[in-house]
């Protein structure tokens, strides 16, 4: 049986494969019913049904390319908390590329019935003007 550790690295890929791909179905499939998406900038978004619904719209927008760097990850029994930078190339459908995005983010994971699913999301990115 694999770690806890490569447990949340498989998903850990998973989720950006999900959005490599923009599928908004797969990506939910990483969450817990009641997760919490906390982007910058904007209001919380709750519930695995309402981000999915959130997420279809820029994924029928824009092809992503979206990496990440984990700084750090500790796992407590059936939580982990996961530090990372996360890089996002984008551009619309059309063609036209977008300014990449990167920025600072914590996960909190949680072990659900033996699968490790996200239940937090907080995307830490401070906005330069």
């Amino acid at each position: 049986m694999n770690s806890d550790l490569e447990q949340i690295k498989h998903q850990r890929q998973a989720w950006i494969d999900s959005i490599n791909r923009n599928s908004a179905e797969d990506f939910a499939k990483l969450l817990t019913d009641d997760a919490v998406w906390l982007p910058m900038g904007q209001s919380a978004i709750a519930g695995r049904k309402t981000i999915q619904q959130w997420l279809s719209k820029p994924f029928s927008q824009y092809l992503y390319s979206y990496t990440v760097d984990v700084f750090h990850i500790r796992v407590a029994g059936e939580w982990a908390v996961e530090r990372g930078r996360f890089v996002t190339r984008a551009r619309k459908t059309s063609g036209e590329a977008l300014p990449e995005h990167e920025g600072i983010y914590t996960i909190l994971w949680r072990k659900v019935a033996g699968n490790w699913l996200i239940e937090r999301y907080i995307d830490h990115t401070e906005e330069h003007t």
